[in-house]
């Protein structure tokens, strides 16, 4: 009884340090205000998409000339 509302209220406050993956999507404890990523393999997986979305990007502008 007591977890849900103070999972709620960590939740909706924007001053807690719980953030949502920017890869994944899942809730996490976000110590450090700058964290994006739950975690480094999200990270790395995140990075090498957004790598391989500018290289296929680049490909298609110099095909087109």
């Amino acid at each position: 009884m007591v977890l849900r509302p103070a999972y709620a209220r960590a939740v909706t406050d924007p001053a807690a340090p719980l953030k949502a993956c920017k890869f994944c999507g899942s809730v996490y404890h976000n110590p450090n205000a700058r964290s994006e990523f739950c975690s480094v393999t999200c990270r790395n997986h995140y990075n090498v998409n957004a790598f391989r979305r500018r290289k296929k990007d680049a490909e298609s502008l110099d095909s087109g000339r």
